[in-house]
């Protein structure tokens, strides 16, 4: 039988009897194992520029460990977690292990603060996951501004950013906090993402609850009618036909690379586009600006799918576009006009993907 590592993505079939992302975790972990899931460029401070990798084991292992951490904290089938963090992995570990124990709300940092502060104020939030504090970026203001009219937030995970410096040591109350199941926290306890994660070594779901096709996985928000898209509730198992699907109409030919605009991230194309790309066995590329994707795929010579703004490719162009022969692109918000796409079918060779029936 022929080893995960030299799968393509035209002879790795999805498994036919997976219908829940916990299954597809399971799975990913045990067959495509050391093959690289994820590749995030770091740009910290103190250590400059470097990447950093994370196998489909590692992926796997972070976000059960991910799942049991939100277990322990009793939620309900439909209580959204909600994920306030910019493109990195921490993102996608807090994503596939939201879906495994309740329902996951990703938020986009970067679209209109008021817009933001609406979506984070809903009623029914009580957990929430977000950037702790650090220069450069303004996650954990916008939560503090607002935690006061938070009645039902009773638990807020922080990453801490690259450039922040070491984590921080470990409380008394943490250690007293983790050693035992958690049924009771203090109100709006604010805890290390990192340090609760690995509280939980077991790389088996804790979780009791029966993992059904037809329960709610994701809740994409309503980012307003100037944004050209809707909202989005989908099930375990409408994620993963959705995702098949774009897989489907992307045609890999080998396990590709995906990379999504900061500004389309967390929207439903980046979201199934990601889901498609490691259903082919591929790698996603985060944590970069577009000039910084370019140079990560210097002598790259793999497929390149790419999620974007239709306003960023948009005629005329206010900014230089990297040099990605071949690519295949994928938009999000108002359609990209017919004029851009054959601009630049004829500068660089991209194809244009259409989300049409997938969404």
């Amino acid at each position: 039988m022929e080893s995960p590592a030299n799968l393509t993505a035209a002879s790795l079939l999805f498994p036919g009897e997976i219908n829940d992302m916990h299954s597809w975790i399971h799975w990913a972990g045990n067959h495509l194992a050391d093959r690289p899931a994820i590749r995030y460029y770091v740009r910290a401070r103190t250590l400059g520029q470097r990447d950093t990798y994370f196998s489909y084991r590692q992926l796997s292992d972070e976000s059960i460990k991910t799942a049991n951490l939100l277990n322990g904290l009793q939620l309900e089938d439909n209580d959204p977690v909600v994920t306030y963090l910019p493109d990195r992995p921490e993102h996608w570990f807090a994503a596939l292990g939201s879906m495994c124990v309740g329902k996951w709300l990703p938020v986009n940092a970067l679209r209109d603060s008021h817009l933001v502060s609406q979506l984070l104020l809903q009623d029914n939030i009580k957990v929430l996951i977000t950037l702790g504090a650090g220069r450069g970026y303004n996650h954990w203001n916008e939560v503090e501004a607002i935690r006061g009219q938070l009645p039902n937030l009773r638990y807020i995970f922080t990453v801490f950013p690259d450039h922040f410096g070491p984590v921080i040591k470990e409380s008394m109350l943490w250690r007293w906090f983790f050693r035992r199941p958690i049924q009771l926290a203090p109100s709006q306890a604010v805890w290390d993402f990192h340090q609760g994660i690995h509280r939980y070594q077991n790389v088996r779901l804790d979780s009791r609850k029966e993992m059904l096709p037809s329960r709610q996985a994701i809740e994409i928000p309503d980012w307003g009618t100037d944004t050209g898209e809707a909202p989005m509730v989908s099930t375990h198992i409408g994620t993963i036909e959705s995702a098949i699907s774009l897989m489907e109409a992307f045609k890999p030919q080998e396990p590709p690379i995906i990379w999504t605009e900061p500004e389309a991230f967390g929207y439903p194309q980046s979201i199934l586009a990601t889901l498609a790309c490691w259903f082919s066995g591929g790698e996603l590329y985060c944590g970069s600006q577009w000039e910084e994707f370019e140079i990560m795929l210097k002598d790259n010579k793999r497929e390149v799918w790419i999620v974007c703004e239709s306003q960023t490719l948009e005629l005329p162009r206010s900014r230089r576009l990297p040099v990605i022969p071949g690519a295949k692109v994928l938009t999000t918000g108002k359609p990209l006009s017919a004029a851009a796409q054959q601009d630049l079918t004829d500068q660089f060779g991209w194809k244009f993907i259409s989300s049409k029936g997938f969404l």
